[in-house]
């Protein structure tokens, strides 16, 4: 057990400084975005590009299927199931969505202004770096529940799971993936390109109620600690 309880530990603060890492790539690559493609809408009202030259590239899961935008066109890899939950995926539906991710993408109201939409791209990259933010948040959580379990933090009161501090942060875990699946939900409002994860709110609300189940044990532990 003590084993499995370092490896954990070792494990959530790799994947903590991880997530940390991918927070200052995402803060840079949207602030690269941003003005990357402020630049390229200048550069084509100004004619020295055309709307027409501009290409963007990009992959797409949907389930187990693979998509691949390119030359503003949609297609499936050659390794991925031609069918989506039993609904098989033909010519027309590929069009159909390419244009729906061209039209995400791309400002075709003009031939000469505003090939890239920025509020396509910000948002999705807005809700990556706050998920960054938030899985560096729970596995540092994580860390601090097992190493206060283990006595091993100045705010420790023992070796026992029962304490105040561990109750918070097992809330806070909650309150966490609750509030990433709010995030997702707006993210996908603003921009095609963000997708929500119920499971992250079925697990917020699992770690909320095993927050209670937590404080309830450490009411029961404090109460038979004085009646000794």
């Amino acid at each position: 057990m003590k084993k499995l309880n370092g490896f954990a530990m070792r494990a959530s603060k790799v994947l903590e400084v991880f997530c940390w890492i991918g927070l200052g790539l995402m803060i840079i690559a949207t602030i690269a975005s941003a003005i990357g493609v402020s630049w390229l809408n200048q550069q084509i009202a100004s004619g020295e590009i055309k709307v027409s030259d501009v290409n963007v590239s990009a992959e797409i899961k949907l389930f187990e299927a693979t998509f691949i935008l390119e030359d503003n066109k949609l297609s499936l890899t050659p390794d991925s199931p031609k069918t989506i939950m039993g609904y098989e995926i033909n010519d027309s539906d590929l069009e159909l969505i390419g244009n729906a991710f061209s039209d995400a993408l791309f400002d075709t109201t003009t031939e000469s202004v505003g090939a890239l939409r920025l509020t396509s791209i910000i948002p999705a990259m807005i809700v990556a770096a706050i998920s960054c933010a938030a899985f560096a948040m729970i596995f540092r959580n994580i860390y601090l529940i097992l190493k206060t379990a283990n006595g091993k933090t100045p705010f420790s009161k023992g070796e026992t799971p029962f304490q105040n501090d561990i109750t918070r942060m097992v809330r806070e875990i909650g309150i966490f993936l609750i509030g990433l699946f709010c995030v997702q939900l707006v993210g996908s409002f603003l921009t095609t390109f963000v997708s929500t994860n119920l499971l992250y709110l079925m697990i917020g609300i699992l770690m909320l109620c095993l927050s209670s189940i937590f404080g309830y044990g450490e009411k029961l532990e404090n109460d038979s600690e004085g009646l000794i």
